[in-house]
């Protein structure tokens, strides 16, 4: 399994005239989800896709391509899914696949031609059986496009090119050039002055105390009248203040997490996650396990400084066992204002 390879491939369409062809598909009466792939000649496009199910969160099937008829097929399928709120697009394709079956033993973020992508590769199926896939995902403005590639393991080897070139080369027509799926937001704290973006489904109130050299902005997502999740931002001006450690900041925030009825159930382990290493400039980040009264809960903080002044941020979610979709929603608040915080 570990012998799998998932190339990157350029998508010269120049040099490929011979054998590929560009397929535009516009999915009947839905022009905005145009798009366009390279797939080898002689494949066969299915017109007839099935009944679809458009609900917000859905995958809705908009393509559906095969070398051949029967179960030694390579199959190509396009799914699109509303998603008006911001999450992870790494998280929301790792999610997918578990749900798929498949074991994923590649993944990482990339730019392919329709923009920046989450390009993963793993197993499906049992042993005889077993399936070589390959999943591209792509978000634009409210959408996450998916792109999947199917093949036999024993054909892995002679597809495994056309399988890159089909996954590599999907692009939107009518892209709308933003890859966020809802609108980001503003807020900040006083002295020291700052601002950080956050999703516009979440509300931000500032801080309430003040404390000289401190200031700070709670972020809070709630759903029929209940804290689905919750984010704290607080920026620290070290001069002002003078500097503390990183022991010392992760233990304010336990104590404050405590005030606010949270009990740790295990200590703070070391926050590896792809969204925290791709944060430029050097990040403190560390994660956990508590209870908010009777309900387990995910926490995380992360401590940096950034223009002069040093920020901590503290979250609450839920667990992703009991609500993968809620947990995307808090981790990727709390990316994003791992992202934006900075002062002004």
């Amino acid at each position: 399994m570990s012998a799998l390879s998932f190339p990157i491939s350029g998508v010269d369409l120049s040099g490929l005239e011979s054998t590929h062809n560009l397929v535009r598909m516009t999915p009947t009466g839905l022009a905005p989800l145009s798009y366009s792939l390279i797939l080898p000649k002689g494949w066969v496009t299915e017109e007839d896709l099935g009944q679809q199910n458009d609900g917000i969160g859905q995958l809705v099937r908009i393509g559906l391509f095969a070398d051949r008829v029967g179960p030694d097929a390579t199959v190509a399928q396009v799914y699109v899914s509303q998603i008006p709120f911001e999450i992870g697009v790494r998280d929301w394709l790792e999610d997918k696949a578990a749900e798929f079956g498949t074991e994923l033993v590649y993944c990482q973020n990339l730019q392919f031609a329709c923009g920046p992508v989450v390009d993963a590769g793993g197993l499906y199926g049992p042993g005889a059986n077993q399936q070589v896939v390959r999943l591209v995902a792509h978000a634009d403005a409210a959408r996450i496009f998916l792109v999947s590639v199917m093949t036999p393991l024993f054909r892995y080897n002679e597809e495994r090119n056309n399988v890159a070139i089909a996954t590599n080369s999907f692009k939107l027509l009518k892209p709308s050039g933003s890859p966020q799926l809802e609108q980001w937001l503003d807020s900040g704290g006083g002295k020291p002055a700052f601002h950080v973006a956050y999703p516009a489904s979440w509300k931000s109130r500032p801080l309430d105390k003040s404390v000289p050299g401190k200031s700070a902005v709670d972020i809070l997502l709630a759903r029929e009248n209940e804290l689905a999740g919750y984010l704290r931002v607080k920026a620290t001006d070290p001069v002002a203040v003078g500097e503390a450690t990183t022991h010392e900041a992760l233990k304010l925030a336990t104590e404050e997490l405590q005030e606010g009825g949270v009990a740790l159930t295990a200590a703070w382990r070391e926050d590896h996650s792809p969204g925290v290493q791709r944060i430029e400039g050097p990040v403190s980040a560390y994660l956990t396990n508590g209870r908010l009264g009777d309900k387990p809960v995910e926490l995380r903080f992360g401590l940096f400084p950034r223009g002069g002044l040093v920020f901590a941020l503290s979250s609450i979610s839920v667990q992703k066992v009991e609500n993968p979709v809620l947990w995307m929603r808090s981790k990727r608040a709390y990316e994003i204002a791992l992202e934006t915080a900075r002062p002004g």
